[in-house]
């Protein structure tokens, strides 16, 4: 088959590459961490361009963390440590992780456990109860005093995992990574 190629925005695409029960298929190159990365994508010859931006979206998208801790600095030093490899959006309070994820969705939440007005237990609970954020996976962030109550609760709430603040870069990301993929 002959190639004609075309650019789908940061995509290429070269079609006839194979042929899969007489549907086109295409070929799509992209660029990911100055790697190629191929893909092969069967379609109807009018939706590649979503197929593979699903596909990319999918398989690419930075995943989005939303941090919730009354303390500034801990958002901020969190936000720092996590940027590189994450979408971070930081909040300090429930009610406030409660009004962005009534707009936005979130991969993963970063709960402090122990917050004034409403603590990271009953915001965890709240969010359980809530169907359209039923799923999302949630990781406590504690202090060490709070060990044997986090525990309690981890028996009873059934959080992914807790992390002991202050953290290291190293173990929050090996604790998103495990929860995440």
């Amino acid at each position: 088959a002959q190639s004609k190629g075309f650019c789908a925005d940061r995509y290429h695409r070269r079609e006839g590459i194979f042929q899969e029960e007489g549907i086109p298929a295409g070929e799509a190159f992209g660029d990911k961490d100055g790697r190629r990365e191929c893909c092969h994508v069967p379609h109807d010859g009018k939706t590649f361009r979503k197929d593979i931006h699903q596909l990319v979206d999918d398989r690419y998208r930075r995943k989005q963390i939303l941090v919730v801790d009354d303390d500034s600095e801990q958002l901020i030093h969190i936000k720092e440590q996590l940027e590189e490899f994450y979408d971070v959006t930081c909040v300090k309070s429930g009610v406030a992780a409660f009004k962005y994820l009534a707009k936005k969705k979130a991969d993963l939440i970063l709960l402090d456990y122990m917050m004034p007005e409403m603590d990271g237990p009953e915001v965890l609970r709240n969010i359980q109860d809530t169907k359209d954020w039923e799923d999302i996976p949630v990781i406590f962030l504690t202090g060490v005093s709070e060990k044997k109550k986090v525990l309690n609760t981890l028996a009873e709430l059934r959080p992914q995992g807790y992390v002991i603040k202050p953290s290291k870069k190293s173990e929050i990301v090996a604790k998103i990574i495990e929860v995440l993929g």
